[in-house]
């Protein structure tokens, strides 16, 4: 993973048209190798563009949650990342609560 990490954010030669892209590409190779998700789970493949005005039932902003937490043994704060993944593979016949 860290040599993937090191590739995309030094010798990466693709030009993104916003960079902020770079930072979301990381986001979601983190978030995948750290759940072990299916890629379908947090982007929404190409095959698979719904119309009709539906939502993809993709990982989006609201299911994540940025917080900062209290370490009270080194009197420091933590970032911690909450991810709600909701539209796992079989969450139709097994929802979670």
């Amino acid at each position: 993973m860290a040599i993937l990490l090191n590739h995309l954010w030094k010798w990466d030669r693709l030009q993104y048209t916003n960079e902020t892209l770079r930072v979301q590409v990381t986001l979601v190779i983190l978030i995948s190798m750290a759940t072990t998700t299916r890629p379908a789970a947090l982007l929404e493949p190409v095959y698979a563009k719904q119309g009709h005005g539906e939502l993809p039932k993709v990982l989006r902003y609201e299911h994540v949650r940025l917080s900062l937490v209290r370490d009270s043994e080194r009197m420091r704060q933590k970032l911690v990342l909450e991810i709600n993944l909701i539209f796992h593979k079989g969450y139709e016949r097994n929802p979670r609560p």
